[in-house]
C-alpha cells in the first residue's frame, strides 16, 4: 500500500486494523468487474429482498458510481474479502465500516450494505447445507427492508444505517422464527441464576462487586451516581449461595439471601451459550406470536445447531424497564412480553426507548406530536421527572415449557 493510499483511507477508516490485510485482497482483485456490483447480482438478490423498486435503485446506482471509480472499487473489494474471513465469535459492534459521509456521492450505509450483499451467495449456500427453508432466509434478510423503509420515512431518501447489526444475519448467527429474532451469542452480563431442583422457582444474583444504587438499578444508569451506591456480595461454597438477590421485577435488594446449595443447581453464569432474542418492528408484539417463536425456535437450533447448547433466552430492550408494568394497563402486551422474563438491571440509559416509541432521539416531549397511547402514558410519566432506561431479562431454556 503506498504512501498516498494510506493517506486517502485514512481519511475513512477509524480501525486501521482492517486494513491489515489490504495487500493480500489487492492480491486477488478481479481485472474486471466484480459480479456484486452487477445489475443482474443486485436484481437477483432482491427476488429474496423484495426492496422497493426505488431502494434497489439506489443499491444499482451506488453500485455503479463504486465500479467506475478504482479506489472505492477497491475498497469494495478489501471489504468483500474481510467479511468472508470473519472469525466465528466477531463481534459485529465493533467491526469498522468506512465513513464515506456523502464522499464520492456514496452513502456509508449503502456502501456497507452493498458490501454485506456479496456474502448473499454464502448464505444461501449455508442455509442449504443446514437445511434451513428459503422462507426462514426470506424472512431473516426482510430486515434490510424494513430498516430501509425506516430509514426512508425518517430522510426523506433511500439510504440504510445498520451495518453492523446486519452482520449477524450475513453470517449465520441471527434467524427470523415468526415474530422474533434469535441470534446465537454467549451471556455477557456476570451474574448466576440457580433452580430449584424440586420446583420452577428461579433464584438470581449478580457476581461480586457490582456498584448498585439505593434504588436497587446499577450505579450509572441515565448517568445517575449514587454516593450512597452499594456493592453486590457473592459466595457459593459446598453447602451455602449467598449474596444479594436479584428480584425478578429487575431490581437488587440490599439485603443478603442465603440458599442451601443442595437445594438449587446453576442454570446459567457469564459465558454459557444463550439464544439473544430480538424484537423487529413493524408488528403487534402478541404473547401468543412470541410463544410460538420460542417454540419454533428451540426446535429449531436444537435440531439445525445441536452443538449451541444453549442455556437460556436473553433479551436486553427498553421493554423490560421496570416501571412499564406500573405505566401500563396488565393487559398490554408489553407488559404481557415482560412478564415472560426473569428481569435484571442494566447500565444504560433512555435513548432507546425514545427512538423507538417516539421515534426520535432528543427529549424535548413538547416538540413531539403524541399520537399512540403508549406516546401519552409514557410522556406523562417523562413530564413529571422520572427517568426510564433499558433492562435484561432471562428465561431459563428448561423454563420455556412452563411459560
Amino acid at each position: 500500500m503506498n504512501g498516498d493510499l494510506s493517506l486517502e483511507l485514512g481519511k475513512i477508516i477509524k480501525d486501521k486494523s482492517i486494513l491489515s490485510n489490504w495487500d493480500s485482497s489487492m492480491s486477488s482483485f478481479p481485472a474486471n468487474n466484480i459480479k456484486y456490483l452487477g445489475m443482474d447480482y443486485l436484481t437477483n438478490a432482491n427476488k429474496i429482498l423484495n426492496l422497493d423498486k426505488k431502494a434497489l435503485q439506489v443499491l444499482i446506482d451506488h453500485a455503479g458510481k463504486i465500479s467506475k471509480n478504482l479506489f472505492l472499487k477497491q475498497l469494495y473489494w478489501h471489504y468483500c474479502i474481510t467479511l468472508s474471513n470473519l472469525e466465528k465469535n466477531f463481534d459485529p459492534w465493533t467491526f469498522c465500516f468506512p465513513s464515506l459521509n456523502g464522499m464520492y456521492g456514496i452513502d456509508s450505509g449503502v456502501f456497507g450494505l452493498l458490501a454485506l450483499l456479496s456474502r448473499l451467495d454464502s448464505l444461501i449456500v449455508h442455509y442449504s447445507n443446514s437445511g434451513i427453508t428459503e422462507d426462514i432466509l426470506r424472512d431473516t434478510l426482510s430486515d434490510i427492508n424494513l430498516w430501509m423503509n425506516k430509514y426512508y420515512n425518517e430522510n426523506g431518501h433511500w439510504g440504510f444505517s445498520q451495518s453492523n447489526w446486519l452482520l449477524l444475519h450475513m453470517t449465520g448467527r441471527l434467524y427470523r422464527l415468526g415474530r422474533l429474532q434469535f441470534s446465537m451469542e454467549y451471556m455477557n452480563t456476570p451474574l448466576r441464576a440457580y433452580k430449584h431442583k424440586n420446583s420452577n422457582e428461579i433464584i438470581a444474583f449478580f457476581e461480586k462487586g457490582i456498584k448498585i444504587r439505593q434504588d436497587g438499578l446499577i450505579d450509572g444508569t441515565n448517568s445517575i451516581c449514587d454516593p450512597l451506591c452499594w456493592s453486590a456480595e457473592f459466595n457459593e461454597n459446598h453447602d451455602k449461595i449467598t449474596g444479594n438477590p436479584i428480584k425478578s421485577i429487575g431490581k437488587v435488594e440490599k439485603s443478603l439471601l442465603v440458599l442451601d446449595s443442595s437445594d438449587y443447581n446453576l442454570a446459567l453464569k457469564a459465558g454459557d451459550p444463550v439464544l439473544d432474542v430480538h424484537i423487529p418492528e413493524g408488528e403487534k408484539l402478541e404473547l401468543e406470536s412470541c410463544l410460538i417463536s420460542f417454540s419454533k425456535a428451540q426446535k429449531f437450533f436444537s435440531t439445525t445447531f445441536p452443538e449451541f447448547d444453549f442455556k437460556a433466552f436473553v433479551c436486553y430492550t427498553w421493554l423490560f424497564d421496570w416501571q412499564l408494568s406500573n405505566i401500563l394497563p396488565p393487559e398490554s402486551n408489553i407488559v404481557k412480553f415482560q412478564r415472560l422474563f426473569y428481569l435484571f438491571p442494566v447500565k444504560s440509559d433512555d435513548i432507546q426507548m425514545f427512538e423507538r416509541v417516539f421515534g426520535v432521539r432528543h427529549k424535548d416531549l413538547d416538540k413531539i406530536q403524541l399520537k399512540t397511547s403508549l406516546q401519552k402514558h409514557l410522556a406523562e410519566y417523562l413530564q413529571k421527572g422520572n427517568k426510564m432506561s433499558n433492562a435484561g431479562g432471562f428465561i431459563i431454556r428448561s423454563q420455556i415449557h412452563v411459560i
